[in-house]
């Protein structure tokens, strides 16, 4: 059964729901650069920054973190152009670990409010528990546990 909830109160106050559930998944809508309303300025990495800020402040409402996301679409508007800047911010502020990464789709597009980036995660609230934010437990052999 799917729960939809509108948070309101938050950066972006739309009349859309931020997220959906679907048993332990929690699917988040497309968070883009705003921040207070407005677009931030400056590039990718500012963008992508405010972007990831946007959904994590979510995810900590509903109670997860990092440790929850399983999977990352990102629509950048030039793929070619951008990449290489919001991989810098995702792969070195959101999950510093390579083992810990969430799988992470990228797309060229046209995201809303001419934002350079688009993220959409989708979480799963039944995910072990895997240490601290940002550590992993893994196996003998490096595997996450």
């Amino acid at each position: 059964m799917w729960r939809k909830e509108l948070l309101r109160g938050t950066e972006q106050d739309w009349p859309y729901s931020q997220y959906s559930e679907a048993g332990s998944l929690v699917i988040l809508s497309g968070q883009t650069a705003l921040k207070d309303g407005k677009l931030v300025p400056g590039g990718i990495r500012e963008q992508a920054r405010q972007a990831i800020d946007n959904c994590m402040s979510i995810v900590h409402r509903l109670g997860m973190d990092e440790r929850n996301v399983v999977d990352v679409q990102v629509v950048l508007r030039d793929i070619d152009e951008d990449r290489q800047g919001f991989e810098e911010v995702y792969d070195g502020e959101l999950f510093p670990d390579p083992r810990a990464r969430a799988s992470r789709t990228l797309f060229g597009g046209k995201p809303a409010n001419d934002s350079l980036i688009d993220i959409k995660m989708v979480l799963s609230r039944s995910l072990p528990h895997r240490g601290p934010p940002g550590e992993v437990d893994t196996d003998d052999a490096g595997q996450i546990k």
